[in-house]
């Protein structure tokens, strides 16, 4: 039967056993470190915000720029690396026992290495793990009361009194889920038969959330089962001139589809969930109606899409904790390496994981133009594939962000945002609830998204030796190319492994070549002025210098002459005092300037403090060079 366990709420329940940890954390209320029943001193509340924002990472290292970013934002003062590294050397000496030291350094930032259940966020994703297992097995009373366990390990907002905007962002998205995880405890009351009791609550979330539909569906669910049809569809009335006053919109289907049936008086609105579930990966929370037609708006794959292996296993990992939350993946790098057609394959190959369909925008941050598209725009579009009549659209674009949202909350859907310029372009796209991947691809390294909205990382690199024989082998003929291995070596040289340059060579092979030796087109590919010319077809879009130049443009003068200059230098990498030389300028101004340029993938740190530039670009930047430089 239903388990009531709200009693237990304002205060944490959480415990763990001390032969598995020795110290336990809180963040879903005050952030606390306990040792054997006794609160650890944390210090002050920048170092409680490095503790927590390693401790919301569940396991995932934060780099020492992202700590800064996600405590200071752009206020960050001079001092703040410097004040992390102090405040992690604290944290170790708080939270060592024994010789263990849970706080590592990894990969230029810190990783909290913690035993599993050593924090009542891992136990609560535990909990509601179980309860969506029992749910599906078609237990919602076992459900039913994981839920009410996890939810009373809350002791009130998450990461309470912790300053910064990663704080303030995961705030938000750990507040969202457990809203989420409310609806689906509700949801199962409801289907085991507890309606008073859970009329009773919703009653008071509808209050406290006027606008969420879920919430409301719920309540009329719950009163309809209690036999108080009346109220039920008074309930649905309330909500409906509230959406309509403040967001200008309907209810929505699910909404709409719970008062037909209770005007009807549909026995299946209170059936009970079946025996047997569809899988984690395509079940969508129950009294979500599946879209209608469901949008399916990827663009064609490639067909001779090449390698990537580690990369797409990267991204199907991070589609495995969709369930828990908001998954957004940032595939980053430069002009030509195949952004774009890694996300769309691997988006054609995964689309059975979305069964509510998928949503593509081209934000054209880096194209002909120079204006990127306008996130309010790319909202219009996405409502309009997602059913919305252009007259229920509301007028002003916060409205429009959260209808958009609300409208994902409860589906298992993929969004493709391709091309984006910046972080702030991307933002207003992101759904508010868990269900979704989000795949973003970009010419930036997009750092806020990374810092402030915890997106993962996945900067792509260049081809292999062996996938980049292995493209050219599907676009030329295995036989064409086994004839000329040395050559075939060379041309993969001279197109840097660059995706973009090799599949412009083996169209100039097939198309104006098609007989001739592949010699020929290394020669032209060879000559250092001759370069440029020979990676095109005529095309924008399949044109080397021209896709380099959408990101060439945007540079500021300072930065556009030092990448001509870098074009310049002979060695194959130069340090920031040799680059500072080079463009006779202050080493701050050289190291500024170089920033700028990894930013945009026109230059790579191959290690700390030296940088280089691949051949192709290179190519480029003396190309622009001779026009622009005496």
């Amino acid at each position: 039967m239903f388990q009531d366990l709200t009693t237990d709420r304002g205060r944490n329940i959480f415990s763990g056993s001390p032969s598995e940890t020795d110290v336990q954390f809180t963040v879903l209320g005050a952030v606390c470190a306990w040792r054997h029943g006794t609160e650890l001193d944390l210090g002050y509340p920048q170092q409680r915000a490095v503790l927590a924002a390693l401790l919301v990472r569940e396991g995932a290292s934060a780099t020492l720029d992202e700590l800064v970013d996600g405590i200071w934002g752009e206020g960050a003062p001079a001092s703040a690396a410097r004040q992390i590294r102090t405040y992690v050397y604290r944290l170790r000496k708080i939270l060592v026992k024994r010789g263990a030291q849970p706080i590592r350094s990894i990969g230029g930032g810190y990783l909290l290495e913690s035993a599993p259940e050593s924090s009542d966020l891992s136990r609560f994703m535990r909990l509601v793990t179980q309860a969506r297992e029992s749910h599906r097995a078609g237990d919602a009373a076992a459900a039913t009361t994981r839920y009410a366990e996890a939810l009373a390990l809350w002791s009130g907002t998450a990461l309470a009194g912790i300053p910064g905007p990663y704080a303030a962002t995961q705030r938000v998205r750990l507040t969202e889920l457990q809203l989420v995880v409310e609806e689906e405890r509700l949801a199962c009351a409801i289907e085991v038969g507890a309606y008073n009791q859970a009329a009773a609550e919703l009653s008071a979330l509808v209050a406290s959330h006027p606008l969420r539909e879920r919430f409301c569906e719920l309540h009329m669910t719950a009163l309809y089962g209690a036999g108080r049809q009346a109220e039920a569809l008074e309930s649905f009335y309330t909500t409906s001139r509230r959406l309509r006053t403040e967001l200008g919109v309907g209810p929505s289907r699910a909404l709409s589809a719970a008062h037909q049936r209770i005007l009807d008086n549909d026995p299946v609105l209170l059936r009970a969930a079946p025996t047997a579930a569809p899988s984690s990966a395509t079940a969508r929370p129950p009294g979500i109606v599946p879209l209608t037609p469901q949008p399916a708006q990827l663009p064609a794959d490639l067909s001779h899409f090449t390698g990537r292996g580690d990369e797409k296993a990267a991204i199907t990992a991070l589609a495995d904790r969709t369930d828990r939350m908001v998954v957004i993946a940032a595939i980053t790098g430069p002009a030509g390496v195949g952004k774009t057609a890694l996300a769309v394959h691997w988006s054609h190959q995964a689309a059975r994981l979305f069964p509510d369909g998928q949503l593509y925008v081209n934000l054209r941050g880096f194209g002909p133009t120079s204006t990127p598209l306008e996130p309010a725009t790319a909202i219009r579009g996405f409502l309009n594939a997602l059913g919305v009549h252009p007259g229920d659209v509301p007028a002003e674009f916060e409205n429009q962000v959260r209808f958009y949202r609300s409208l994902l909350a409860g589906r298992r859907m993929l969004v493709v945002l391709d091309n984006a310029r910046d972080s702030d372009q991307v933002r207003p796209l992101l759904p508010g609830a868990a269900g979704c991947l989000v795949l973003v691809t970009s010419r930036d390294r997009l750092p806020g998204l990374v810092a402030l909205d915890g997106a993962s990382p996945l900067p792509l690199d260049l081809l292999s030796e062996a996938e980049s024989r292995e493209l050219l082998a599907l676009r030329l003929g295995a036989e064409r190319v086994a004839a000329e291995p040395e050559v075939v070596e060379e041309l993969i040289g001279l197109c840097a492994r660059l995706p973009l340059a090799l599949n412009i060579t083996a169209s100039r092979a097939t198309a104006v070549h098609p007989t001739s030796s592949l010699a020929s087109l290394a020669a032209q590919l060879r000559a250092p002025q001759g370069r440029m010319a020979a990676l095109g077809v005529g095309e924008a879009l399949a044109d080397v210098q021209t896709v380099i130049s959408w990101s060439y443009r945007l540079l500021d003068a300072t930065t556009a002459r030092m990448f001509r200059l870098l074009g310049l230098h002979p060695s194959g990498d130069i340090t920031v005092s040799s680059a500072a030389a080079l463009a006779s300028c202050g080493h701050d101004q050289a190291q500024e300037a170089l920033n700028a340029l990894t930013r945009a993938h026109l230059l790579a740190e191959v290690v700390p403090g030296r940088y280089s530039l691949h051949s192709v670009l290179r190519a480029y930047a003396l190309e622009q060079s001779r026009l622009h430089d005496s």
